[in-house]
């Protein structure tokens, strides 16, 4: 398989290798088209770029869904005389299923539109919501300041709202990346043309908040960006320059380190700084511009300053690469300490109306067995999900349509918190916390 600019890939828990894409199609793990993925974007991507690889930096992204399940979400892509350059018109998903295929895999379905609106070429991310089970999804919307957020449930990939916050970028919008902190608490977005934008972030409810524009310095046309294992740090890659910041500090700006310029070694090392990820070993690995023959390594990105061990052309690469870095999420993030019970088609100012219907579970702490109650009947045939503290399915419990409560019987289950969810195959309609005490 060719890579020029998309670059996915999965694994299991255990790192064996499951799939991966480069946009225009997917392969398994013995390298072989996986069945039903063939012209994954079709248009100008299918007929100018594959089979060399899809078109758009960070344009694709994988995500676990439940009972082997597999999301592939991306843009597709258009020629816009407006831009008089190549956008993202819509965002689409494809469902691998790894059950299928003697297990390895086949894509069941392939490009649902979930969203249509103009796309920058790139910067779509994702993160655990605080659930530690579902996954938030990022995408900017083209020259504007508004970004879309799409959320991955129990029932599927659903749109949420839009939200415009901070500045409005321009149409140079390519070669850039975006990230979140380790710890799911700062959503950043960079790139030559538009600056180092900063914001909060709320895994509950997806909120962006507390917008904050840093400037680096020098003269460069990529920009790259990774955090540290420990949140603290935030590295820029500034084509020929790498700099790093403290997310802690009172003054972000005023926190800004130069760490190295290029050595300039030519090709096949050459690969100026571009896109960072941060891998499990917990170190930061950055791709060049061009084609290049090694990664450069950020040994102990949570140190600070020029103790962040910086090395160039550090990790040699068995092939050439092609401004292609893996767009991987944090996996392990697990929940959130505090119990968050934001749900789906709230609205922000239905924040502090009751809902008509609601979901409760008694007794709670609970040791041999609980029972859900609805405070009406169940709208349709649904399900009763409990989640382990790792975001681990741990039981169901069938609800027919009109129930008003159900019992489930928890004799044996390992005592500690957990996490339950109603929901219908279109709806999720209630979530909450339950204890389940030594028995």
């Amino acid at each position: 398989m060719w890579f020029a600019s998309s670059s996915v890939s999965m694994c299991d828990k255990e790192g064996n290798l499951l799939f991966y894409s480069n946009g225009c199609y997917v392969a398994d793990s013995t390298h072989q088209l996986m069945p039903g993925s063939e012209s994954l974007s079709p248009g100008i991507v299918e007929d100018d770029y594959c089979p060399y690889g899809g078109l758009q930096v960070q344009g694709l992204i994988a995500l676990p869904h439940f009972d082997n399940l597999y999301y592939l979400v991306g843009y597709q892509s258009e020629i816009l005389f407006e831009f008089s350059s190549i956008k993202g018109t819509s965002i689409t998903y494809s469902i691998i299923d790894m059950n299928a295929n003697n297990g390895l895999g086949e894509m069941v379905e392939k490009n649902n539109i979930i969203l249509e609106d103009t796309f920058p070429r790139g910067y779509l991310q994702a993160i655990q919501h605080a659930n530690g089970r579902d996954w938030w999804i990022i995408a900017p919307k083209a020259v504007s300041n508004c970004y879309h957020k799409l959320l991955l449930d129990s029932t599927g990939l659903h749109y949420v709202e839009k939200q415009c916050i901070g500045n409005v970028w321009n149409e140079q919008d390519w070669t850039g990346q975006a990230t979140f902190s380790p710890n799911g608490s700062k959503y950043i977005r960079f790139n030559a043309y538009n600056g180092l934008n900063i914001f909060d972030f709320d895994r509950c409810n997806g909120e962006l908040s507390n917008h904050i524009q840093v400037q680096i310095p020098g003269e460069y046309s990529s920009g790259g960006v990774g955090v540290s294992p420990n949140s603290r740090y935030l590295y820029a890659s500034a084509n020929d320059s790498l700099f790093q910041l403290d997310l802690q500090a009172p003054d972000i700006q005023e926190s800004l380190i130069f760490i190295e310029a290029y050595d300039g070694q030519p090709f096949p090392y050459y690969g100026r700084f571009y896109l960072q990820q941060l891998a499990p070993d917990g170190k930061i690995y950055i791709g060049g511009t061009g084609s290049h023959k090694h990664l450069h390594i950020i040994h102990q990105p949570d140190s600070a300053g020029l103790a962040c061990n910086f090395e160039q052309h550090g990790l040699p690469l068995p092939s050439f690469n092609y401004v292609s870095m893996p767009n991987l999420p944090h996996f392990n993030m697990g929940p959130t300490e505090e119990l968050c019970d934001w749900v789906l088609n709230d609205t922000r100012e239905a924040e502090t109306t009751p809902s008509p219907f609601t979901v409760s579970v008694f007794p709670n702490p609970a040791a041999t067995h609980f029972t859900v109650s609805f405070s009406g009947p169940f709208p349709e045939d649904g399900l009763l999900l409990l989640y382990n503290a790792l975001g681990g399915e741990y039981g169901r419990l069938a609800i027919s349509s009109g129930e008003r409560e159900a019992s489930l019987d928890i004799s044996g289950w390992p005592a500690g918190v957990y996490y339950y969810e109603a929901c219908t195959a279109t709806q999720r309609v209630g979530a909450g916390k339950l204890l389940i005490l030594d028995q």
